[in-house]
């Protein structure tokens, strides 16, 4: 299906956040997600790779909390700055926990995540959020993806990722549509070593393509390209 090119919008860059893994638990954690991503690979076998999955989310999501202090001081120094933030993750648990620490700096948050929001409620916190009386949205990839516009927010940072590129664009294009004003600043959180860089590398290309079969290319900066290859390669 053919989409409407996004003509006149202001640029959208993508940036990797690289992280080292400093702490020793986080090192092992990174070996045993490698390693059940690995058996993944070379299994063929539906059933068993269905099993593998559910193991491997379960890591990923604890790979996740290692980023949230870094994301929390992200989001608030851009907070301090005065720019207004959109996060995105993919666990409930860690929207949770996001929510709750970056509120305890100041910030009024709001969640929007599957089953914390009716739609009308959901529509009125976009709204509060686009009139300047919320500061920062954290919400589910899936659940704030699509249909949604939050263009007050130039600053866009992804704590977790989704396996599905599309959706991972979608979800840049809650603040990257049309009465957007300012070029938005999209950031992949990603842990060197880990499942999310390698899935970056991957999201990357697709993206590319994506971006050259559906948007404005000469309005796209595509610089995530070397950023995530040499986070996957680490």
């Amino acid at each position: 299906m053919l989409r409407r090119l996004k003509k006149g919008l202001p640029p959208k860059r993508r940036r990797a956040i690289e992280l080292d893994a400093m702490d020793p638990s986080l090192v092992d954690l990174l070996k045993e997600e490698n390693l059940i991503f690995d058996s993944y690979k070379n299994t063929e076998n539906k059933v068993e790779r269905k099993k593998i999955m559910t193991k491997l989310n379960a890591l990923r999501r604890r790979t996740a909390s290692f980023k949230i202090p870094y994301a929390v001081e992200w989001v608030i120094t851009k907070y301090e700055q005065g720019e207004p933030v959109l996060v995105f993750a993919h666990h409930q648990e860690i929207i949770d926990q996001l929510a709750d620490i970056i509120s305890a700096f100041g910030p009024k948050i709001a969640k929007l995540h599957g089953g914390a929001n009716t739609p009308r409620k959901r529509q009125k916190l976009i709204d509060q959020f686009q009139a300047g009386q919320i500061d920062v949205i954290v919400a589910g990839i899936q659940a704030a993806g699509t249909g949604l516009t939050m263009t007050r927010a130039a600053e866009v940072l992804f704590v977790e990722l989704d396996y599905d590129p599309f959706a991972l664009l979608q979800a840049e294009d809650r603040s990257h549509r049309h009465g957007q004003t300012r070029p938005v600043n999209i950031w992949y959180m990603v842990i060197k070593g880990s499942i999310d860089a390698y899935i970056c590398s991957i999201v990357d290309t697709k993206l590319r393509i994506a971006n050259e079969i559906y948007g404005d290319e000469d309005r796209v900066y595509s610089a995530v390209g070397n950023d995530l290859a040499m986070a996957a390669a680490a």
